[in-house]
Order: structure tokens, then C-alpha cells, then sequence
């Protein structure tokens, strides 16, 4: 299941690869060949009820988010892996080749307090549960070190390793909220996910190609507060958590006012802008629904 489901991801990314560089021919090709195995997979491995085989974290979390499962499934999934974490006394029991998925697969299904839940864990396993322990850096296990036992076997026990510290995708982009709209990061999304956390701060920067892209929000007295910077030829579109569209501001003033900044959406939850480079301060209530 888990060699099938990397088969189609890899196929689907060397379709995209070769899509940007223009060569259309094997971009037709490895988008055929990556649909073919997400059929095949969910034939093979996906029931009529949404199980997915295996029915572990990791199989839900890399079914999720490698984006192999029919639409009317993805949701159950969701479902179902918020289930087995539960099982686990609100833990994660993935392992290194489904960790960097869970979190985002959570966001993606609408489980952004779950994901949250599973990082501020302080309890074994947990990212929480090293820094109780020590740590500064992301280690190779859980249990690097503890205070009770000591080190681990040094044949296996990097203390800065890349497995675990894939969270930090999350962080950046679900988080902080910091994603691309396509390749390049010509086109930015400024999107934080955190309905339901209980975080109330956050402050990320990403330096790409065309300059540093910056997202730091705050919850405030039942305000979400934005500031974000947009590096120069370059667009992003903004997620707002709001109730009320007239009460949104930017730069202190209402946000219709601003001429770099065009409204895209509002559906009483979220209001969606289109903006052009520079810095932004959004301001706005934030929805009932996320009490």
C-alpha cells in the first residue's frame, strides 16, 4: 500500500516537473501513469466504505494527502484518522514515512485542532515529549534522550534529523499559514489553519526566488490581527477568518478602501482577498463558529 501510494506521487510531482519546463509530452505521459495508479489503488486498498487497507494513521495520511482517494471518500478518511489518533489517547503512531503527512492531511480534512493537539503534545511520542527531555533540535526518535535512561543506541539516534522535523511544512504553511499558488512562488497564499487550536501567536518567513515572504498573526480580544509582507512582482491571495465584512481593516482603515487589496469571497466564515505585493496589517472579528 504505502510503495503504491509514493509510485503515484512520484509520478504526479514528474508531472508537474515536466509540465514547467515545457515538455508537455511527458507531462501527459506521468499525469496518465499517476492516474492509473490512483485507480489501481483505490481498487485495491480502498473500500466502498472509505477504509483505506491497513486502516492505520499512516495509510489515512498518505492517502490524504498524496490526494489518492475518490472526493466523496476524502472526508471519511479524515474521519476515520482522527478515530485512530483518538484510539491512541490523542497520540501519533505513524512512524518516519507517515509523519510528514498527518498534519497536513488533518488541515486538509478540516481537523486543523487535531493537528494542533498532536504538536503540543508533552507526553511520549511526542515533539513535546523531547523538549521535556532536552532537546533543541529535532531528533531521530522520540526518546534521543531521557532523564530516566539516558542516551539511545548511538547507531540510530541523530539529534537533528530530517524525518520529524518535516513538521516544520506544516508550521510554514498550515500553521503560519505561508503556501504557493504554483511554481516559484510567483503566486502566494497566506492562509493560517487554526481554527479550534488554541494558538493565539504566530510569526514565520520564507526567502524565496523573488524576495522574503512574512506571515504573523495574532488572536486578540476576539480579533484576528495579519501582518504579512509580499515580496515585489508577485500576487498573493489572503484567507481571513471573519463574521462580519464591514468590520475587516487594512492599515487601519476599511478594507474596501485599499486599492492593492480586491475582495475575492466572503461566506460569513472566511473572507478571501486578492492583493498585490508590499506589507499588509489585516484586521478582522473572528466568526462565532470558532468558539
Amino acid at each position: 500500500m504505502i510503495a503504491t501510494a509514493y509510485y503515484a506521487y512520484d509520478a504526479r510531482l514528474m508531472a508537474e516537473m515536466a509540465s514547467v519546463i515545457g515538455n508537455a509530452r511527458d507531462s501527459q505521459q506521468y499525469s496518465l501513469l499517476a492516474d492509473n495508479i490512483k485507480n489501481a489503488f483505490s481498487q485495491a486498498y480502498v473500500t466502498g466504505q472509505g477504509r483505506v487497507k491497513g486502516d492505520t494513521q499512516t495509510a489515512y495520511a498518505l492517502a490524504i494527502y498524496m490526494k489518492l482517494l475518490p472526493d466523496k471518500m476524502i472526508g471519511v478518511a479524515g474521519e476515520r484518522l482522527v478515530e485512530l489518533i483518538k484510539n491512541k489517547n490523542w497520540h501519533i503512531s505513524t512512524g518516519f514515512l507517515g509523519i510528514k503527512h498527518i498534519l497536513p492531511a488533518l488541515s486538509e480534512t478540516g481537523h486543523s485542532a487535531v493537528a494542533c493537539r498532536l504538536l503540543e503534545n508533552r507526553t511520549y511520542p511526542s515533539w513535546g515529549y523531547s523538549i521535556a527531555n532536552g532537546a533543541t533540535t529535532v531528533w531521530e526518535r522520540w526518546d534521543s534522550y531521557t532523564k530516566h535512561r539516558g542516551f539511545e543506541d548511538p547507531e540510530m539516534n541523530s539529534f537533528s534529523h530530517y524525518a520529524f522535523g518535516s513538521v516544520c511544512e506544516w508550521m510554514f504553511s498550515s500553521m503560519a499559514g505561508i503556501d504557493l499558488d504554483g511554481v516559484g512562488f510567483k503566486r502566494i497564499i497566506i492562509r493560517p489553519r487554526i481554527q479550534g487550536c488554541g494558538i493565539t501567536f504566530a510569526r514565520a518567513a520564507y526567502n524565496t526566488i523573488h524576495g522574503l515572504i512574512s506571515s504573523e498573526w495574532q488572536i486578540k480580544n476576539g480579533k484576528f490581527i495579519l501582518d504579512t509582507t509580499i515580496p515585489p512582482n508577485t500576487t498573493a491571495t489572503v484567507y481571513l477568518p471573519a463574521e462580519d465584512l464591514s468590520r475587516i481593516t487594512e492599515g487601519g482603515q476599511p478594507v474596501g478602501s485599499a486599492d492593492s487589496v480586491k475582495l475575492i469571497s466572503f461566506d460569513g466564515h472566511n473572507a478571501v482577498f486578492f492583493i498585490d505585493s508590499g506589507n499588509y496589517q489585516f484586521e478582522s472579528k473572528i466568526p462565532s463558529s470558532w468558539q
